[in-house]
């Protein structure tokens, strides 16, 4: 968890730090009494299956599974980090255009970390916000 706090210059660190914020999405716990009757693996299908079943306000139900997409590009960035071939470069160019980043040699590594980490932020806020508002209905 340390290293999502850090800043980065090369990119042996920004694929370090990358890979651990990934394992800290993939480490959600999304109780199956949130699914509904359905049965998901994966922690990001998980939480959208929830965010479908317990977010009643469309508005705010789509604005969550928005910024769930953007979760999804930072998977897809680790994705092209961990792995090589034409698959990753893929990965890479639809998380940039998701998350609207500047892939290195455009920015630094250290303002290609800082961009992926506050896009995470205003992500993880989305569907924050929206879960609380579902819990006060």
């Amino acid at each position: 968890m340390a290293n999502l706090e850090r800043d980065c210059v090369t990119e042996q660190e920004f694929q370090t730090r990358l890979i651990a914020l990934a394992d800290v999405v993939r480490a959600l716990k999304i109780p199956d009494s949130q699914l509904g009757s359905q049965k998901v693996e994966g922690s990001l299908n998980r939480l959208e299956a929830a965010l479908k079943t317990q977010i009643k306000d469309e508005a705010d139900r789509s604005s969550a599974i928005a910024a769930l997409t953007k979760l999804r590009a930072v998977n897809g960035l680790r994705r092209s980090v961990a792995h090589g071939g034409f698959g990753a470069r893929a990965d890479r160019l639809r998380a940039g255009q998701t998350l609207a980043i500047r892939y290195y040699p455009d920015s630094s590594w250290k303002q290609l970390w800082d961009q992926v980490r506050a896009r995470t932020v205003e992500a993880l806020e989305v569907i924050t916000a929206a879960v609380r508002r579902a819990t006060l209905e």
